[in-house]
């Protein structure tokens, strides 16, 4: 990474987030810089382009590949059952609660779905299905259309059941202990999540660092793996978008390599279970 701190690097850097901010609306200019270098490089191969100065002009002659600029910034990617450790202390501390009545959530930055569907999987087995409304959102279009199928890749199975079967041995799991259990096959290459696996779900895009989204209050919002991806003050302003709509008493489900370190008012927090990234907004009189 030692290129990328230099003023030529920096300002070819700084010409292409202008250029991709023109051109669709989206600011990266508080994302990780270090991370944005290293996606962009890495997608320059694939676009026929040695220099990260020539993707304006390659933009101008193919625009149909901001698309494919913006995806590669965004890292979608995600999996069911990422670090199981997690999802057990949820289900753990769920576990004894009597059904609710009604309880809302907020997955933020939910990529394809996965992790909804992880979270159904747990729902399922408490028997909370028909009293959960779930919110899907993400900055990738094309990940909210996969997320809203409900599919899974079918070769995506094994690495899914490993996770799930790590889940298992880490918690006394009353469901089923197969995947397949959950899923039905369609076209061939995918898998659908059975329809009675599903609360009321609903799926949009949001862009974490502005404005919009869904309304409050939720018991639970999940943004795992999302937030390392911005500088501090974007991650403040994106706490602060968060909090404002956790009611008091409600859950905040952070990623392995995320902590509340900025956000603004973090002592208003605390943590659940010792290193599992899972904040109970303190209900304060």
């Amino acid at each position: 990474m030692d290129e990328l701190y230099n003023k030529n690097a920096l300002r070819a850097l700084e010409l292409v987030l202008d250029d991709l901010r023109i051109r669709t609306g989206f600011d990266f200019t508080q994302y990780g810089t270090e991370s944005l270098w290293r996606r962009l490089h890495r997608l320059l191969p694939e676009l026929g382009l040695r220099r990260l100065e020539a993707l304006p002009a390659h933009l101008d002659a193919h625009p149909w590949l901001c698309g494919t600029v913006v995806e590669h910034i965004t890292v979608n990617v995600t999996s069911m059952f990422r670090d199981p450790e997690a999802f057990a202390t949820l289900y753990r501390l769920w576990r004894p609660q009597s059904v609710p009545e009604r309880y809302r959530v907020w997955v933020a930055g939910c990529s394809t779905g996965e992790e909804i569907w992880t979270l159904c999987l747990l729902w399922v087995a408490l028997g909370w299905t028909e009293r959960v409304e779930v919110w899907g959102t993400d900055l990738s279009d094309r990940a909210i259309e996969r997320a809203g199928s409900g599919r899974i890749r079918l070769k995506q199975l094994p690495d899914f059941q490993k996770t799930f079967s790590q889940f298992q041995s880490l918690v006394d799991w009353t469901g089923h202990t197969q995947l397949t259990d959950y899923f039905d096959r369609v076209y061939g290459d995918d898998a659908l999540l059975n329809e009675e696996c599903k609360p009321r779900l609903s799926l949009g895009f949001d862009h974490l660092g502005e404005q919009g989204g869904p309304e409050g209050p939720f018991d639970l919002i999940c943004c795992r793996n999302v937030l390392i991806y911005f500088d501090h003050p974007l991650q403040s302003r994106v706490f602060q978008k968060l909090d404002d709509r956790l009611k008091p008493g409600g859950w905040l489900l952070l990623g392995q390599k995320e902590s509340l370190i900025y956000h603004p008012d973090f002592a208003a927090y605390r943590e659940l279970e010792a290193g599992r990234r899972l904040f109970e907004k303190r209900a304060y009189p």
